[in-house]
């Protein structure tokens, strides 16, 4: 198992706005750990703003390889993050909740010369999402984003047009991690840890 991206430095600050109906693809275009394997989980982290105790739903989210240097599209083979088998996932806002997808197969072997995409969206309006963004600056990650858009664009290879690039900020996204096929993983759906 290996770490290849750590966002965990932005644990316990807050983007200071509600998300509802935004689609987020976090564009990863250099500083991945080196890595050898298949399967990956991809870990997000609620804010610590917002209306504490607010559960918003995350409608989906996916990871894969960028279509190219910067692109918010995906190559074309991207798979579907699973939550306890599930597409979807709630996250408590104010907690500073880690939530954990299931182990998935990507669409080749990792590769950390390469771009690589994690896409997810928030859903409920009433329940206004609040993801975290420090003011640390990540190099080499663009947290790009939409508000209004249609459920499942996040899924789509190309995001809707009209997107709003957000240069060195990291939005929920926490950590992704590589493991070799049939290796040591966090333990498959082992998707609420609370830190």
């Amino acid at each position: 198992m290996t770490i290849v991206f750590d966002g965990s430095s932005n644990d316990a600050t807050d983007d200071g706005d509600g998300n509802a109906s935004t689609e987020f693809r976090v564009v990863i275009t250099s500083g991945l750990a080196s890595a050898s394997g298949t399967q990956a989980q991809v870990s997000f982290r609620s804010g610590n703003a917002g209306v504490a105790g607010a559960t918003p739903t995350i409608t989906g989210a996916w990871i894969g390889q960028g279509a190219g240097a910067g692109s918010t599209s995906f190559k074309g083979n991207q798979v579907q993050l699973k939550f306890a088998g599930a597409n979807t996932f709630s996250i408590t806002v104010g907690s500073g909740q880690t939530v954990t997808s299931d182990v998935v197969t990507l669409g080749e072997t990792f590769d950390n010369t390469k771009n690589y995409i994690v896409s997810f969206r928030f859903a409920d309006a009433t329940n206004n999402a609040h993801a975290t963004a420090s003011g640390a600056t990540f190099t080499g990650v663009n947290s790009n984003f939409l508000g209004g858009t249609t459920l499942g664009d996040e899924g789509n290879t190309a995001p809707q047009g009209g997107m709003t690039a957000q240069t060195s900020v990291l939005q929920f996204l926490r950590q992704i991690i590589i493991t070799a096929a049939g290796g040591d993983t966090l333990g498959g759906a082992m998707q609420l840890l609370m830190m």
